[in-house]
């Protein structure tokens, strides 16, 4: 991760937890909101979350300038970035009490790396994710097996999200 991509996601978090703060939102009513905003852009063919949608939220700019710069990110960063910014909007109480720490795609990119080049099948082995959280080790292996049964000449339904 690049440590301007972490300075500015951070920063723009922190905004965004003022905003919330400025419109009487709690952490799950501005997540919802980017959410709903972020999932209308990539994905618009798929039914928006089932978190709450606060409308003033979602149109706000500072709410819309996240959601462009997830857009500029890939998927795996972007998720990433929504759940660190849940994680962010708690209190350190809370976060630690549902041990809410997400690890980077850079690190997970380079243990798949590594896995890789000691001949690992990502067609055919089986995979636990060590975290069992957001998902930080299972969506990039997800990815891989795609990308390896397409090399394959496998083909799945059509994706249902543009990015």
């Amino acid at each position: 991760m690049i440590a301007s991509e972490k300075l500015s996601f951070t920063r723009k978090i922190k905004r965004l937890a003022r905003v919330a703060e400025e419109f009487g939102a709690d952490k799950r009513e501005l997540t919802g909101a980017l959410l709903h905003a972020w999932s209308a852009a990539m994905c618009p063919r798929l039914a928006g979350p089932a978190l709450p949608n606060r409308r003033d939220l979602a149109t706000h700019p500072e709410v819309l300038g996240f959601v462009e710069a997830l857009r500029a990110v890939d998927f795996l960063n972007a998720t990433y970035w929504l759940s660190s910014g849940y994680a962010m909007w708690g209190d350190a109480g809370y976060r630690k009490q549902l041990a809410m720490f997400f690890t980077p795609p850079s690190i997970t990119w380079r243990l798949l790396e590594d896995l890789s080049e000691q001949g690992v099948d990502f067609a055919t082995h089986t995979f636990y994710d060590p975290a069992c959280g957001g998902a930080a080790f299972l969506a990039p292996i997800a990815l891989r097996m795609r990308d390896t049964l397409r090399k394959e000449g496998k083909r799945a339904a059509p994706d249902q999200c543009n990015g």
